[in-house]
């Protein structure tokens, strides 16, 4: 029998047995800010939650971090504007206009990569 254990000032009681979980406990998050494991990347949620909403919009799936945002439809070069605006804003970063190049935010990985250059020259 497991121990007896007093609950409150009324004096209840129940058994006291340790709980083993059955399952590993997976987080609930929601669509727009969750990228799969191969996707995971360090810029902030609300950037992931734009590129996972543009992804949406084109009826398509986030790509893998090395593939391209422009080839998968998630980017263009109206949307690019709006990207760099909202990584100026989220990451507190400075986008030269010699800088708004696709090519320098076609993956997840170089937007990585420049969001990084960015923070460490300020």
């Amino acid at each position: 029998m497991g121990a007896m254990r007093v609950i409150g000032a009324m004096g209840l009681s129940r058994r006291h047995t340790p709980i083993t979980p059955i399952a590993p406990i997976t987080p609930i998050t929601d669509n727009l800010s969750t990228l799969t494991l191969e996707n995971q990347t360090m810029l902030p949620t609300t950037v992931t939650a734009y590129l996972q909403q543009a992804a949406q919009q084109a009826r398509t799936t986030l790509p893998a971090r090395e593939a391209s945002l422009f080839t998968a439809g998630i980017l263009d070069s109206f949307a690019l504007v709006d990207f760099v605006a909202l990584l100026e804003t989220e990451c507190g970063i400075r986008v030269a206009d010699a800088e708004l190049r696709p090519e320098i935010f076609d993956t997840l990985a170089k937007v990585e990569s420049f969001v990084a250059r960015a923070k460490e020259s300020q």
